[in-house]
């Protein structure tokens, strides 16, 4: 029989790994899980009703979407998978037609582009800043046309544009904020998230993100419509609105599922077999959604969006992402811009309007 180590760490990413100064790596991205998202997954293959998209998922999009202040989210396969049906509601919805342009960053993932192209949009690309890797916002208005739709933004590792500059312009022009959430989850402009400035964003669960689910993604918007109708393109195109245990009530949310309701039709009709859209199948599994709750609930760690301030109480930058080292027996680290510090100084993490943390500064590589 193999001995089993009992004094190993229960957590599990890199959890065999002796920390050794100047030789250990500390990774800047990376999954981290330990046992409760093992125990969530078990048990949903165990003891869940559900193996695809279900009760897991729907608490897990209810969830995401109270912490980031949004009406709604629909979870999806991918981060990549959450910008194709973000933009195809976002098409449906507003009434975008074929050779609309969207305005992109040219430093970003093709993801970001590809379902512009894909769903018969213009991309117009801008060119950055070097010191900030945004766009640079100067160049901006003389690339706005009549046909300008939308300006898609992707935060490089979570640093915001100038969001006073970019929302006098969005105004101005009447134009639509949309933003690629995946390295800004959390991130703030002026003490407000910055996806409370855009009519939809997205963000991805893959392991370098945030919070991991192994692969995953989410759409989220205060417009109910524009989530409802990426729900549909992301589950074959279907024009019934029920998720999780709503799948088993016999008349549906509605109530009306088999109802005389479709016009000019006699016939009963299953509300839940109408497709709408020409969707995909783009849904997660619930052993995800199960896995994404787990996440969102860890803590304390440096997560993105809080100031940091001087030992003097001036604030000096902020946080852009954070998470446990799985090399340091789960010490929290976290990468942000700061200014007017040097490697070694002590500085404060605002954690909460009653908690800060105190911290050391540490220029990459760590190690």
């Amino acid at each position: 029989m193999k001995n089993v180590d009992t004094n190993k760490p229960k957590y599990l990413y890199n959890a065999n790994s002796e920390f050794i100064p100047t030789k250990t790596p500390i990774y800047y991205s990376g999954p981290y899980w330990d046992e409760k998202e093992l125990e969530s997954a078990v048990s949903v293959l165990m003891n869940g009703k559900w193996l695809a998209s279900g009760e897991n998922v729907r608490k897990f999009e209810r969830k995401f979407s109270r912490k980031f202040n949004q009406s709604d989210s629909v979870m999806v396969n991918s981060g990549s998978s959450a910008n194709l049906v973000m933009i195809a509601a976002l098409k449906k919805v507003l009434g975008w037609e074929d050779g609309d342009e969207i305005i992109l960053s040219p430093v970003g993932f093709p993801t970001t582009i590809a379902p512009v192209v894909q769903h018969g949009l213009k991309p117009v690309f801008i060119d950055i800043e070097f010191d900030t890797l945004n766009f640079d916002l100067d160049l901006l208005e003389e690339k706005i046309t009549d046909r300008t739709r939308g300006i898609f933004i992707s935060p490089v590792l979570g640093n915001p544009p100038d969001f006073d500059k970019l929302l006098e312009i969005k105004d101005k022009y009447g134009i639509e904020l949309i933003m690629d959430n995946c390295d800004s989850l959390g991130s703030k402009w002026k003490g407000k998230l910055l996806t409370d400035y855009t009519i939809a964003s997205s963000c991805s669960f893959y392991p370098a993100h945030h919070i991991t689910t192994g692969e995953g993604g989410m759409v989220s918007s205060n417009n109910p419509q524009i989530v409802a109708e990426a729900r549909s393109f992301a589950w074959w195109g279907r024009d019934c609105y029920c998720v999780g245990s709503a799948n088993l009530l016999s008349c549906g949310t509605c109530g009306n599922r088999f109802d005389k309701w479709l016009k000019d039709y006699e016939g009963i009709v299953d509300h839940k077999y109408i497709f709408t859209n020409m969707g995909y199948n783009l849904k997660p599994l619930d052993l995800q959604g199960a896995m994404g709750v787990v996440q969102l609930e860890k803590g304390p760690f440096p997560r993105g969006g809080k100031e940091v301030e001087d030992m003097e109480g001036n604030t000096i930058g902020m946080l852009t992402s954070g998470a446990p080292s799985p090399s340091l027996n789960r010490t929290g680290i976290g990468m942000g811009y700061l200014s007017g510090v040097e490697d070694g100084d002590e500085v404060m993490i605002v954690a909460s309007p009653r908690k800060k943390v105190q911290a050391i500064v540490k220029r990459p590589p760590f190690v």
